[in-house]
């Protein structure tokens, strides 16, 4: 017997069993006629189709066998149910006498993979089964499984039919599909529930039998739908009427083209839905905001509305009569449309005053009276109200044959105020709830978009003021109705206050709640005031989240410039104990070099390098935490970038006694930036070397990318390897995997720091490792394309500039009119430098090389008098000096004759990219970082000195 590796569950078999429904049922003629065959040409007296529960057999179709249900355990049809061929039993006749079937034939019947039952043959002796009887059973047996299929196929389509007639049912849209001719082959149901039109009705029918486009402003979207038809593109939302049995309506449809597989047109599947009322409220709106045009052209006072950025977006018929202004598109900004009016002579009271008039008429709408003007031989009382967006209504009402008659005066002032209030109602228009309350009264005017803006319709609440005071969060209801009430008492300026009001759903709201008394008693006491409300919850969240942002910037620049100083005041000392330490090995003499003092000068050497990296990494993880790490990529070869890391690492390996295999292709090329890239690999290949066996190999090659446009760089050890614990912790800071106490040194940042550079760079780190086996390390970039240009920051990146910590101009040949510097006549070099201890030390470092001369200067000033009297040749600053900074002196010395072009140096214990790219920008040729490398910077001392000096000098 054959048993296939099983790809699904018992769970899944079941499943799958029972969605077929064919389980304790008839089954169809189909399947006794597939067990009559089997039967016949086997030679066999009993078949049967069995379907194989979870406990049970079930015939499903059977002859020669009068039992339909038998148990599963143990017998023949599960070991078949498990065969992916014929399976065969014999038992020998000598077998117990009570077993009546001696020889059992069985083929599994397999649906979408998994075996649903089988189909078998038994006989009452041992017989042969040849090549001929088991070929008919297995096409029986996969017959079997094409019926079953059939039945769960159309099984599944009766249920998807329904689950689209449901929808169909349940939304307010019918689906329906076209030919190629645009005549309909099937309508869902909904027509029928919608419409109360058969869908057979409209079967071999097209669109235009039944459909007609509206005379109105949707005509256009017909024509577009018969263009779309043409050429055969999807359309949507074309409107049509149409005659049903419940009266014309109108609907909308959409439809989409189907194309077979060979691109041929098939026709058109779509949704159409009732929009009848829908189009009656979008008429009636335009028909509201034209009677709400009329209702202001009927004012007898002009209106005219400016936005808050002085555009005037809406004039009255009034006041476009009075001022001859029709056409309120092609005006200027409210401000300079007054300027021109004031310089034609509109306004008698501006004239030979017109730049206090244009001031005051502008500020009239800080006031809280009307003003009087007048406008040639017209008088105007005017008003200007501002509105809760920032938008201004100007109001103004005609009161020329009145003017001289007082008392028709406050009946004008009436109409101007009736008319604000009327305006102040519109304002629902604008999303503001207007609330209006005659203080004393048991009742206020709650507008329906006042009740809306928290979840309430105008129905649902009334018009008390505890329908306002309730709803108020109960941290601010004693601050803003404390307020509210002074204000009542006072009536000065405006009322301003902002709240939360609880939803009819339960969350609160922002409000942002303003007022203003309109109508006063005969006392002066306030009698009336109207005001709005302005739900303000999103502008809330805004303030909310810069808040949030701010506060994180401002946490993040307090850790930059505590690190940027720690670094400062770490590197300081160090820079003497590194520098100091260095001279003690340079002058240890011979015989000393096995001692015990050499072998601490040297633990001393490593444990400033190790903190010196130590400070380094944490700024590089600060300022990738910081987002400030920037990067400028280029086309960059990776085997040139493998091999100058391969021969800057070669002493480490040599040390370690491994071997580096570069098998990298030089035809590849990565789209990275190069110093980062070297910086990546350099401690990806350190690792490599540190963590590997004695005689170990770190081998560079390229391994297939995960996806096209991608180089993948394995480095691969045959050290050790990981355990996968190891691995979980393998990113952590300062995590060194119990390697602390080893000889092998390290900060526990690199992989951190070399990962995130990495994705900087757009491109993935992936570790493998096994322990015994080895680590892999995957870095994947994008390819480089022939031709590709730099594009990322160029122009401020850092990375990439060619001043870097530690970093020197380049050689140059000297020339034949020049010679070098000897002891008779040596370089002159100034080190402006206020600690002591750093003095020293540049002294000590110096005073083996009669080549070399120095001076040291404490500070900008001393550096000016030592420059005067011996003319430089060599400047080194410090970026800290007492008085002037290391820049500024700088700048003083370049204006000393001869010095404009001497070379500069800044030496400091500042190390961020920005740093070291201002002293660059400031004309520094080279940047020492503190600790400095004593063997670094006299080698490039002594490679000036030996490139000598022109004659002349």
């Amino acid at each position: 017997m054959t048993t296939a590796a099983r790809l699904y569950t018992e769970a899944d078999r079941l499943a799958l069993l029972q969605s077929t429904r064919l389980l304790d049922s008839e089954g169809s003629a189909a399947f006794d006629a597939l067990a009559r065959m089997a039967a016949r040409q086997t030679g066999c007296p009993v078949a049967a189709i069995n379907l194989v529960d979870a406990h049970r057999l079930f015939a499903l179709a059977r002859h020669g066998l009068s039992q339909r249900h038998l148990g599963r355990e143990g017998s023949f049809c599960d070991r078949a149910l498990a065969s992916t061929d014929v399976y065969i039993a014999t038992l020998p006749p000598q077998d117990s006498a009570e077993i009546v079937w001696r020889f059992y034939a069985g083929m599994a019947i397999v649906v979408e993979g998994m075996p649903l039952g089988t189909v078998y043959v038994m006989d009452r002796e041992p017989r042969a089964f040849d090549t001929d009887a088991r070929a008919a059973l297995r096409d029986t047996a996969l017959a079997a499984a094409s019926l079953i299929q059939a039945e769960l196929t159309a099984l599944r389509f009766r249920r998807q039919e329904a689950r689209v007639r449901t929808a169909s049912m349940a939304g307010s849209d019918w689906l329906w599909e076209t030919d190629k001719d645009g005549c309909i082959q099937w309508v869902s149901s909904g027509l029928l529930r919608h419409t109360g039109i058969d869908p057979m009705a409209e079967l071999g029918m097209q669109a235009s039998d039944f459909y007609s486009p509206r005379t109105d402003a949707t005509q256009a979207s017909w024509e577009r739908y018969l263009q779309a038809c043409k050429r055969r593109e999807p359309f949507s939302d074309a409107i049509a009427e149409r005659d049903t049995p419940r009266g014309r309506i109108a609907v909308s449809i959409s439809g989409t083209p189907v194309f077979d597989s060979r691109g041929q047109f098939m026709g058109y599947r779509g949704a159409s839905r009732n929009v009848t009322r829908q189009l009656a409220i979008d008429n009636q709106v335009r028909q509201d905001e034209q009677l709400l045009r009329q209702a202001f052209d009927s004012f007898h006072a002009g209106v005219m509305i400016a936005n808050p950025q002085g555009r005037v977006i809406y004039a009255n018929k009034h006041w476009r009569t009075r001022t001859g202004i029709q056409d309120i598109s092609t005006l200027p900004p409210w401000p300079e449309l007054l300027r021109q009016r004031i310089a034609r002579g509109h306004y008698r009271d501006a004239v030979g005053r017109e730049d206090d008039f244009y001031q005051w008429r502008l500020n009239v709408v800080n006031g809280t009276e009307p003003v009087v003007l007048h406008m040639g031989d017209l008088v105007a009382l005017c008003r200007d109200v501002r509105l809760p967006d920032g938008s201004i209504a100007y109001f103004s009402t005609d009161i020329t044959h009145a003017y001289n008659d007082r008392k028709n005066l406050h009946a004008q002032k009436e109409a101007l105020a009736q008319s604000e209030e009327r305006w102040k109602f519109a304002l629902e228009g604008n999303g503001d709830g207007v609330w209006d309350w005659e203080i004393g009264r048991a009742e206020v005017f709650l507008a329906p978009r006042w009740k809306s803006m928290i979840g309430f319709a105008n129905d649902e609440i009334g018009n008390l003021p505890n329908e306002w005071v309730s709803r108020v969060h109960p941290d601010d209801r004693q601050q803003v109705f404390s307020s509210f009430i002074d204000y009542c008492h006072t009536g000065r300026g405006i009322f301003h206050a902002e709240f939360r009001m609880r939803h009819k759903d339960g969350h609160y709201v922002w409000i942002l709640s303003r007022g203003k008394v309109v109508q006063h008693a005969p006392d002066g006491r306030p009698q009336r005031i109207v005001g709005t409300h302005s739900d303000i919850t999103v502008l809330k969240q805004a303030e909310r989240a810069l808040r949030d942002k701010q506060i994180a910037e401002a946490a993040n620049r307090a850790k930059s410039e505590f690190l940027s100083r720690m670094s400062h005041e770490v590197r300081t000392p160090l820079n003497a104990i590194r520098g100091f330490t260095q001279l003690l090995v340079q002058r240890q003499p011979a015989g000393e070099a096995s001692s015990d003092s050499a072998e601490y000068l040297h633990q001393i050497q490593l444990s400033t390098e190790l903190l010196s990296e130590l400070v380094d990494d944490v700024l590089d993880l600060q300022q990738i935490e910081a987002g400030a790490i920037r990067i400028s990529r280029e086309a960059v070869p990776l085997d040139d970038a493998v091999r100058q890391c391969t021969a800057m690492l070669a002493p480490l390996a040599s040390r370690y006694q491994v071997l580096i295999d570069d098998q990298v292709d030089a035809s590849v090329r990565v789209w990275a930036d190069k110093l980062r890239l070297q910086q990546v690999l350099s401690n990806l290949m350190s690792n490599a070397i540190k963590y590997n066996r004695t005689h170990g190999v770190v081998r560079l090659s390229l391994s297939p990318a995960h996806a096209a446009g991608q180089h993948t760089l394995c480095v691969e050890d045959t050290g050790p390897g990981l355990k996968a614990e190891q691995l979980a912790r393998l990113f952590q800071p300062f995590e060194r995997l119990g390697q602390d106490t080893s000889q092998i040194e390290g900060t526990g940042l690199g992989l951190i720091i070399t990962r995130s550079l990495t994705e900087a760079m757009g491109g993935q780190l992936e570790i493998r490792s096994q322990t015994g086996a080895g680590t892999r390390v995957y870095v994947t970039l994008p390819v480089a394309d022939d031709g590709q240009e730099m594009t990322d920051n160029k122009d401020t990146a850092p990375i990439g500039a060619p001043i870097t910590a530690n970093t020197t101009a380049e050689p140059t040949q000297a020339s034949a009119t020049t010679h070098a510097c000897t002891a008779d006549a040596p370089l002159r070099v100034v080190y402006v430098e206020d600690n002591r201890i750093n003095a020293l030390l540049f002294q000590e470092a110096l005073r083996p090389y009669p080549e070399l001369w120095l001076e040291v200067a404490e500070d900008g000033q001393m550096a000016l008098t030592v420059a005067r009297e011996h003319q430089p040749e060599v400047l080194v600053i410090d970026a800290h000096l007492p008085g002037m900074s290391g820049f500024e002196v700088l700048k003083a010395l370049r204006t000393l004759p001869g010095l404009a072009d001497v070379p500069a140096y800044m030496c400091s214990a500042d190390a961020l990219p920005e740093d070291i790219q201002r002293a660059h920008e400031e004309g520094f040729v080279g940047y020492w970082t503190k600790p400095i490398d004593i063997e670094h910077v006299t080698a490039e001392l002594l490679r000036l000195a030996h490139q000598g000096r022109p004659d002349a000098a």
